[in-house]
């Protein structure tokens, strides 16, 4: 039966939920604690330990080709391991007595951490800087690796001779540091990712000097002076003739309509002619209507006469 997942949906970071266990997202490896050190682990917990494969499936393939294995939910890629030398073998690439760099020895070790405490180790032979041999306590620094994606080892970048024979001292210490990173990969791994929480104040725009001299000039406004910058009402006049008419409104003021002439106003006798005849048909209409009141109010003088 196929276990049951949460993929926890509205949260990116989280990749899945399983066996109890969450599971962020591949990208956010490098901020876990033990991404980029060197874990010291005992063999059957890395035997043991769940594949990125097993997990992530195909989101986890890149990782899983660089050697990555899960502790618990902790991604770790370098591990350090030590034990007892059970066999090893070397294998020569020498042809015509040039030097192959690609010679390797092929160790098991085995360190008594459970039922299935021994893993293959293969090791560059640049890397193998002392002599050793079976029974030897050996350590190891490297990575995960897996023969036809079922089958463990661990390909080394260093080995170091600690012992060539047994030495309880060296094996009390290296449990130490192994118990010691167990107590802690206990406890999952747990990522907060840090929300940016707004406090409601909407600043405002802000504007550069170039953008506001460009914002006053389209509302014609001057720097200089600020009274100019309140908002002023023009009255534009439709045409001269306009202007005419104020003017010989003025100038009848002052000396009277009957007496305006082309002599006292300076303007064409033809145009000056036109603009009196106006003004008398304005003046006709008013007196006109005045008419019409009076006679209204006449007539309802006469009905309460009646």
């Amino acid at each position: 039966m196929a276990l049951r997942r949460d993929i926890a949906p509205g949260q990116n970071h989280i990749a899945l939920r399983k066996w109890g266990k969450t599971f962020y997202s591949p990208q956010l490896f490098h901020l876990a604690p033990t991404f980029d050190k060197v874990v010291p682990l005992a063999i059957r917990d890395i035997v043991k330990a769940k594949t990125m494969l097993q997990v992530y499936g195909v989101q986890g393939l890149e990782e899983h080709t660089k050697g990555s294995i899960l502790i618990n939910n902790y991604p770790v890629r370098c591990v350090k391991i030590f034990g007892r030398v059970l066999s090893y073998a070397y294998k020569n690439y020498d042809t015509g007595g040039d030097r192959n760099p690609n010679n390797f020895y092929l160790l098991t070790v085995d360190d008594c951490s459970g039922d299935v405490s021994h893993i293959t180790v293969k090791i560059p032979e640049h890397c193998v800087y002392e002599h050793f041999e079976e029974d030897a306590l050996v350590q190891v620094v490297g990575r995960a690796s897996f023969v036809q994606d079922y089958s463990r080892q661990i390909v080394g970048d260093s080995l170091t001779v600690l012992s060539l024979g047994p030495d309880l001292a060296i094996e009390i210490e290296f449990w130490k540091q192994i118990l010691s990173t167990r107590r802690l990969l206990k406890h999952s791994w747990k990522y907060n990712p840090e929300y940016v929480v707004s406090k409601g104040a909407v600043s405002e725009p802000r504007f550069s000097k170039k953008d506001y001299l460009h914002r006053l000039e389209k509302q014609k406004l001057r720097l200089s002076d600020a009274a100019s910058q309140i908002t002023q009402q023009f009255h534009v006049l439709d045409s001269f003739s306009e202007d005419s008419h104020l003017h010989v409104d003025a100038i009848c003021l002052e000396a009277g309509a009957e007496h305006v002439t082309s002599e006292s106003t300076g303007m064409d006798p033809k145009f000056l002619s036109s603009v009196v005849e106006s003004e008398e048909e304005v003046n006709t209409d008013v007196d006109f209507h005045s008419q019409s009141n009076a006679e209204k109010s006449s007539d309802e003088q006469c009905i309460v006469l009646d």
